[in-house]
């Protein structure tokens, strides 16, 4: 053996004693409530489908629920409501 070592001993052992304490962290940090996802409030309107309506207007596609009706016709705002079909 040369008298130089490149890795002394005790800084091998440094090193396995931080990769042992960070491997026993890593298994048991379930246990303590380690980090936790944040709850997403979720919409009781999300993931519903809703029709359509194209507005009698312009064109545009909104949900039923958005528009404004007039008859069998949709609109998506009141002045083209006012404007009527083109």
């Amino acid at each position: 053996f040369s008298k130089i070592y490149w890795f002394p001993m005790g800084l091998i052992r440094l090193l396995l004693f931080i990769l042992a304490a960070w491997l026993i962290w890593w298994l048991l940090r379930p246990l303590f409530g380690g980090k936790k996802e944040p709850k997403l409030k979720k919409d009781d309107t999300a993931g519903q489908v809703e029709n359509m309506v194209r507005c009698a207007h312009c064109g545009l596609n909104l949900p039923a629920s958005e528009a404004i009706r007039e008859g069998d016709l949709h609109y998506c705002s009141p002045q083209h409501r006012d404007l009527g079909p083109k």
